[in-house]
């Protein structure tokens, strides 16, 4: 681990403790489990509102669905898509399955007969309340997406994604038109293209992002999730990194990071209850507790469950070591019981047993996410080598 993140993780360890012993100074130990509890909820208490923004067509609505880990049009909480899909007259909220206190706000375009200009179309869809905007073109931006910028700009001071979808369908439409088509070329010159109409609204052309909402983990779908998480405030940044699917490596490392933030409000629930000399309420509550965290771990990640019909399709290495997270739960649970008998030794005492819950499951939570992580990877490098382009 490098000397940041070292850094990083002691000044959490010094948050969680602060937090700790403020609330005892306050309120003794008199529901201390609750307040760990909330704390460790406290991430699906954040309001994050996400506007996507465009004229019918330029794939939004796939967008939305996309982003939040829907596979298919037509699942139950997806997006309407296709010809047949009203025009979008008001903002429509789609709360993200995994956590329905984030939201993305499907927008009309501006510059038709009920939003004829700027004035009247930020007034209708309230725009200062929304944390940041998602401009959605599939082919050149406007000048109405050029004014909206300037304005989200110029009175919000938030940030902004200029967005060009459907980017798969030029690259085939390109493999088909042409004897020698070179890919990267095409990218480079679409940015241009973008870029010409932006101008100083970018920093350079790589602020377009290019995506597929058909292929999320390719071309700039990842790096797009990516600038969105880097422009929310950290206690909204971490919310929307644990709901987003694993479009990228970064992600993952990024979910990762994010959880082990948690483990040291496990690590006192578990020293809490280690304290407390009843014969088997330490074992049992330590087992509970690191099953409900790896689950959530595990949904975070995008690992799927043994007995899944997304397992079985996985290859044989993958397999192996997403089943080996299994048997370290089994070994915890086991070690667990142990420790609950050790307890009860006369020279270990309360005291010591609440520090070996303490110690012991944030060991085995640490662990467990950086095995989760290995496994997480291969999945994804997986995934990506079994996607139709390659």
């Amino acid at each position: 681990m490098s000397k940041a993140g070292i850094e990083n993780l002691d000044n959490d360890i010094d948050t969680a403790f602060s937090e700790f012993n403020d609330y005892v100074k306050q309120h003794g130990v008199e529901g201390i489990d609750k307040f760990l509890e909330d704390a460790l909820e406290k991430w699906k208490q954040v309001d994050i509102n996400i506007a996507v923004v465009g004229n019918s067509g330029s794939g939004k609505s796939s967008f939305i669905n996309t982003v939040r880990g829907y596979e298919f049009d037509d699942e139950q909480g997806a997006a309407e898509v296709g010809e047949e899909k009203s025009t979008t007259t008001v903002p429509t909220a789609y709360p993200h399955p995994k956590n329905s206190q984030i939201i993305f706000w499907d927008l009309p375009g501006m510059g038709d007969i009920q939003n004829p200009d700027l004035k009247t179309y930020c007034k209708k869809v309230q725009l200062e309340t929304y944390d940041a905007f998602l401009i959605v073109t599939c082919t050149r931006f406007s000048s109405n997406d050029l004014h909206l910028a300037q304005e989200i700009k110029r009175s919000l001071n938030k940030h902004f994604f200029f967005i060009r979808t459907k980017i798969d369908v030029s690259v085939q439409s390109g493999k088909m038109r042409k004897k020698v088509f070179d890919e990267n070329v095409m990218l480079e010159e679409t940015r241009s293209r973008c870029s010409e109409v932006l101008g100083d609204l970018l920093s350079s052309k790589q602020d377009i992002f290019l995506i597929s909402n058909h292929y999320p983990k390719e071309w700039d779908f990842p790096k797009l999730t990516e600038a969105i998480l880097d422009a929310m405030p950290k206690y909204k940044q971490e919310s929307l990194t644990l709901a987003l699917k694993s479009f990228s490596p970064e992600i993952i490392r990024r979910k990762v990071k994010t959880l082990k933030r948690r483990t040291w409000k496990s690590a006192f629930k578990s020293a809490v209850v280690g304290a407390i000399p009843l014969p088997a309420v330490s074992a049992v509550y330590d087992a509970n507790l690191i099953i409900d965290e790896i689950n959530m771990y595990r949904t975070t990640l995008g690992l799927p469950k043994e007995w899944s019909e997304e397992f079985t399709k996985l290859h044989s290495a993958t397999k192996e070591t997403t089943a080996k997270l299994t048997a370290l739960l089994a070994s915890y649970v086991v070690s667990s019981v142990a420790e609950e008998y050790a307890r009860f030794i006369p020279f270990i005492g309360t005291g010591i047993a609440g520090g070996i819950s303490f110690a012991t499951t944030l060991a085995f939570l640490r662990y467990y996410l950086k095995k989760g992580e290995d496994a997480a990877l291969l999945a994804l490098q997986e995934a990506v080598e079994k996607l139709p382009r390659n």
